[in-house]
């Protein structure tokens, strides 16, 4: 018999965490567990329903808006597993840990991407940042089992919390995001518009502040390779352009891109100079498709570098990545990117990581039933 679990979450939209439930799905063993998703929003642009769809799992909706949570809220739950009878439910995001925070009939895992301490207040600015930060802990300390998606927000949550976190480290594709031949390396710039000499720098993700992409753009700036280079922003500006001067004919602003792996399969280096992260998705795509990468010093990158040492370097300021740009070479990256692609598929996959969650699934009903039966 198989058990049914669900997975709530509040739309299918675009984005890392609905990516990585995707990869829990993909990987899932469909004669042991039956998935179904329930989600609060249905998406009008950038869904990725269809993909769910296309592995055969039910996708739901259940509009709820952000006041159910404190009028309605066990209501629309009863509704919700009334409707499922789920074993398990595993949530992911602020809403859906709200709604099932301090459920008692039904064991809850919850996914947890991102410390809402670093989060919101990047997001939100720091009042109404630290006022939301301190809603999702309150849901989180009634959340049956937590799963941070690192060991860093893991010892956050902890450390706040005084409750101990579990960790399953974010997952990547990696039969997907694969490196590129030099022949199909050539293609890919043609097909982009990009000078096939020129040595690519590429940051992939939304252009905020927390993201502090505009670092990115002094230190390139700065560096040997303003003339010679190309430094690619691929993702949607959320934030005004904090640089005097721009645009630069070697800056190239993409816009939200759907297919991102063309880019990095085009590219030499990947940056990040985020102020936080959880697990970024963008770091290990591009590591897996053979991307040596320049990161800013923040643990969730150390911990990337600490399984795969030889393939890139953390920097705390402007100026270290302004020596990481000028020292920077084609040839170097090349060799450093294969280590890199090996490193990701041995601790990073998108199916070590269902395993692991797949494990936990099944220690946690085993536990609930050994419990009924007392």
């Amino acid at each position: 018999m198989q058990t049914k679990i669900l997975f709530v979450i509040s739309s299918l939209r675009q984005c890392g965490p609905v990516r990585q439930l995707s990869y829990i799905l993909r990987h899932l063993d469909r004669e042991e567990f039956s998935p179904v998703v329930a989600r609060f929003t249905r998406e009008r642009k950038d869904s990725l329903e269809p993909l769910f769809r296309k592995m055969d799992v039910p996708v739901h909706t259940f509009p709820i808006r952000k006041a159910d949570l404190f009028l309605g809220k066990r209501e629309i739950r009863k509704k919700i597993l009334r409707e499922f009878n789920p074993s398990l439910v595993h949530v992911h995001g602020l809403r859906a840990d709200g709604l099932f925070s301090g459920l008692e009939e039904f064991p809850v895992i919850s996914s947890v991407r991102n410390y809402p301490g670093d989060e919101y207040i990047h997001r939100f600015g720091p009042l109404a940042g630290r006022a939301v930060a301190a809603l999702h802990i309150s849901y989180m300390k009634k959340i049956c089992i937590p799963v941070a998606c690192s060991d860093y927000v893991a010892m956050r949550y902890g450390e706040r919390t005084g409750i101990p976190f579990l960790h399953i480290d974010n997952g990547v594709d990696t039969d997907f995001f694969v490196p590129a031949s030099p022949e199909l390396k050539q293609k890919r710039r043609k097909e982009l518009g990009l000078d096939e000499k020129k040595i690519v720098f590429i940051y992939s993700g939304a252009l905020s502040r927390r993201k502090n992409y505009d670092l990115l753009i002094r230190a390139f700036l700065k560096s040997r390779w303003r003339d010679e280079g190309i430094l690619v922003l691929a993702g949607e500006i959320k934030d005004p352009i904090r640089i005097k001067g721009l645009p630069q004919p070697n800056i190239l602003f993409t816009g939200p891109v759907k297919e991102i792996r063309s880019w990095y399969q085009a590219s030499d280096i990947l940056l990040s100079a985020s102020r936080s992260e959880g697990l970024p998705n963008a770091v290990l795509e591009g590591m897996s498709c053979g991307l040596p990468v320049f990161l800013s010093d923040i643990p969730p990158h150390a911990h990337i570098l600490s399984h795969c040492s030889e393939t890139g370097t953390l920097f705390r300021s402007e100026e270290d990545l302004v020596s990481l740009f000028d020292k920077a070479s084609q040839k170097e990256a090349e060799s450093m990117g294969q280590v890199a692609a090996e490193s990701v598929r041995s601790h990073f996959s998108a199916e070590k990581m269902s395993l692991e969650f797949q494990d936990l699934y099944r220690k946690v009903i085993a536990a609930g039933e050994s419990l009924s039966h007392e």
